[in-house]
């Protein structure tokens, strides 16, 4: 109870807006899932690298499938 709290608080705690969140099951695997988490700034950003510190700490894996840095227009 209150696991996926856990894992997210870490981007509140460092001001890290949280842009979407979506949940799957894994495949075999009863009542675990994977969770893609998009969230707004670059991961060489400070806030973005502690957050994501903190998560890798609670979390068996984490993968970060892309991360861009905002245009200046």
């Amino acid at each position: 109870s209150g696991a996926l709290v856990d894992v997210l608080d870490p981007f509140k705690q460092h001001n890290v807006n949280m842009l979407q969140l979506a949940r799957h099951p894994i495949p075999g695997v009863k009542w675990e899932y994977l969770f893609l988490i998009d969230i707004e700034g670059h991961k060489n950003e400070e806030k973005v690298k502690e957050a994501l510190s903190q998560v890798r700490e609670r979390v068996l894996k984490v993968e970060i499938l892309g991360s861009y840095p905002v245009a200046v227009l």
